[in-house]
């Protein structure tokens, strides 16, 4: 997954945010893209809220 991908990762059912390149994993849905910040997630420690919305179609 290339890095600001979102995925989910279907056998825990967590979301994946992807700061850094990371090579494909079984259970991984791709479901976008996200514009800025990869770099603030990279070098955060502890909880982090995020925000997701559907743009376009």
């Amino acid at each position: 997954m290339p890095r600001g991908g979102i995925g989910y990762y279907a056998p825990w059912n967590d979301l994946v945010l992807y700061y850094g390149d990371q090579s494909y994993h079984d259970g991984i849905v791709r479901l976008g893209t996200f514009d800025g910040g990869v770099d603030v997630i990279g070098q955060h420690t502890g909880d982090l809220l995020v925000e997701i919305e559907h743009v376009g179609d």
